[in-house]
């Protein structure tokens, strides 16, 4: 028996079980490294105080995931992973800040300018934040109670799908002036554009004595016009001989219960949002309040830094 070969062999042997045991420990002790760095505690002891003044970024949406309002440029940028509600605006000089307000005083500073007039000066979301840390995000649930309060029914208006207007209308030379201000002056037989209804009117008689304008309307049936700016209204009829001789142009708004707040309309002086819709009713309920009253918000916040006083 060749006694040095079968030692050979079975330090081979051991030799290469001690390389195999070396890798599987340092697998093992690897990934216990990873799991602790992903479970340590946030480094800062400081936490959130009453009188802290707090620089935080925020994410604000609504339960269909909307976002409504953000500090983050990245996520204002991703309308697919990120899409925008209705009253979304983005910073008209393209700049991004975090809020910054004092704990304790509600959000009435400045700095917190995206949390103005939250019921109560925002002192559920103040409290929610109470005892963060630097660097820490936190998602935070507030009910309307504690947001922007319910919804006020005075600022919910029911309207009719099928609208008449009137085909001649009557006016002063002033209000002549204020609505075409950049047509310049009347005069009968002028051609203009109606700027709510967007077809086709003119100047059917001037009388300037009696300081008295009368415009004519002229769409044609079955036009598509656009007066609400963001869906589409058909012309259904036009009567000349109805109302008393002032005439009836019959519009239909083509709105269906799948728009509800999809839809935002822009009237001559406030824009409001389509709240719902009821074909069988024939109506429509415009909704003038600030579209965050009345829903449950969702603030992902993550602190940014803590000064004490």
């Amino acid at each position: 028996m060749n006694l040095r070969k079968d030692r050979s062999g079975a330090l081979d042997v051991f030799i290469t079980a001690l390389i195999v045991l070396a890798a599987v420990l340092a697998v093992v002790v690897y990934q216990a490294w990873v799991l602790g760095l992903e479970a340590a505690p946030i480094s800062s002891p400081e936490v959130v105080e009453r009188t802290d003044t707090i620089e935080f970024d925020y994410i604000g949406s609504f339960e269909d995931g909307r976002v409504f309002g953000t500090s983050v440029k990245s996520v204002a940028d991703d309308d697919v992973s990120y899409p925008k509600s209705l009253n979304y605006t983005y910073p008209t000089d393209g700049n991004f800040h975090p809020v910054l307000s004092t704990i304790g005083g509600g959000f009435v500073e400045p700095g917190a300018a995206p949390f103005l007039g939250m019921v109560n000066k925002g002192r559920a979301l103040e409290s929610a934040i109470l005892d963060m840390r630097v660097g820490e995000t936190r998602v935070v649930t507030l009910q309307p109670e504690g947001a922007y309060g319910r919804t006020n029914v005075s600022l919910l208006e029911t309207r009719s799908l099928v609208e008449t207007v009137p085909q001649y209308e009557e006016m002063s030379t002033i209000a002549y002036s204020q609505r075409f201000s950049e047509e310049g002056p009347p005069f009968e037989g002028k051609s203009l554009k109606d700027p709510f209804w967007g077809w086709d009117i003119y100047v059917y008689y001037l009388n300037r004595t009696n300081d008295l304008v009368i415009i004519r309307h002229n769409p044609t049936p079955g036009m598509l016009v656009s007066p609400y700016s963001q869906w589409d209204t058909i012309v259904e009829n036009v009567d000349s001989t109805a109302n008393g001789g002032m005439g009836g142009i019959t519009v239909r708004h083509q709105l269906s219960p799948e728009d509800a707040d999809r839809v935002m309309g822009q009237s001559i002086h406030e824009k409001f949002i389509v709240a719902s819709v009821d074909p069988e009713a024939g109506t429509f309920v415009a909704d003038f309040n600030d579209e965050r009253a009345g829903k449950v918000l969702y603030l992902r916040i993550t602190l940014l830094s803590i000064s004490k006083i």
